[in-house]
């Protein structure tokens, strides 16, 4: 009885024993690929909160994530439902979801640097913005601080100016009462000699008048008096006359209008002289006119001075 009862213990051993080989050999393969799929899973969960942070198409990775997480529910289902699947074709499906997966993680990675870089560009074109938008104010402020300068020099140069302008104006106004003042006593000293002179002339009528009536009642005769000229009006035609010549020969002496007169080959020094000849020869006359009734010392004076 006792070696029946082993026996039969020895019988469910082996039975229990291939029962479990075959069971292994059959299912191991389906749980260690649905425990592969799920760890897909996983992945994608981590590739969701990753693609969280894409600016741009983070819906689309959540769907094509969402498309990754049906693919492996359909991988596992497909794996329980079919109790006779090899292990060839479980990596097959492991392999494909895996590839895609691989696939979409590649995708994000360069959608992410991507963004990166275009972040990156956008600092750095923020700062360069920034330094162009501090120089171009330096350079504002440059040029407001120059133009204030400018215009500070120029009111100072206008100021400046203003006052010699000003200056100039109350010197001008200053010379032009003076000029008033002098011509207003030349006027007054004018029109006292012209006062002297209607008097003197006045005179010299009536002193012929009477030098006539005296000579028809003696039945002589009276000299005509040459026209008493002003001496303004002499030395204002004297000075009209010198001032047209080029020459002024009122210092030289005879021998020197002689000497030129006899070796210069210039007509108008040659003019001159005889100009000047022709004053003196009028002021000799007109002195002699003066003088001719002087005393007998005095005639025998041969020129005035001036001569």
């Amino acid at each position: 009885r006792n070696r029946i009862k082993y026996r039969n213990n020895c019988v469910l051993l082996i039975q229990r024993t291939v029962r479990g080989y075959l069971a292994r050999k059959q299912h191991r393969p389906r749980y260690q690929g649905i425990a592969k799929i799920n760890k897909i899973r996983i992945n994608a969960q981590k590739t969701i909160e990753i693609a969280g942070g894409l600016k741009k198409g983070r819906d689309e990775f959540i769907n094509e994530v969402n498309g990754i997480n049906r693919q492996v529910d359909e991988a596992i289902k497909t794996i329980k439902t079919n109790e006779k699947i090899s292990s060839r074709e479980i990596d097959g499906l492991y392999t494909v979801v895996m590839a895609n997966m691989n696939k979409l993680t590649v995708d994000l990675n360069s959608k992410l640097k991507e963004q990166k870089q275009a972040e990156e560009q956008e600092r750095l074109r923020k700062i360069q913005e920034a330094l162009e938008a501090e120089r171009r104010a330096k350079e504002e402020e440059e040029r407001k601080k120059l133009e204030e300068e400018e215009n500070k020099r120029l009111k100072a140069e206008m100021e400046s100016r203003r006052k010699a302008e000003e200056l100039q104006r109350l010197r001008q106004e200053e010379e032009d009462r003076r000029a008033a003042l002098a011509l207003q006593a030349q006027l007054e000293k004018e029109a006292q000699d012209d006062a002297k002179y209607r008097q003197q002339l006045e005179q010299e009528r009536r002193d012929h008048e009477l030098a006539l009536r005296l000579a028809n009642e003696t039945n002589g005769m009276v000299e005509e008096s040459p026209p008493v000229i002003r001496k303004s009006e002499n030395v204002r035609a004297q000075q009209q006359a010198l001032g047209k010549q080029k020459y002024d020969l009122s210092k030289w002496k005879y021998s020197e209008l002689r000497d030129a007169i006899n070796t210069s080959c210039d007509i108008e020094l040659l003019e001159a002289c005889r100009q000047e000849f022709h004053r003196r020869l009028k002021v000799y006359h007109a002195w002699k006119a003066k003088n001719r009734k002087r005393t007998t010392m005095e005639e025998n004076e041969r020129a005035p001075k001036s001569v």
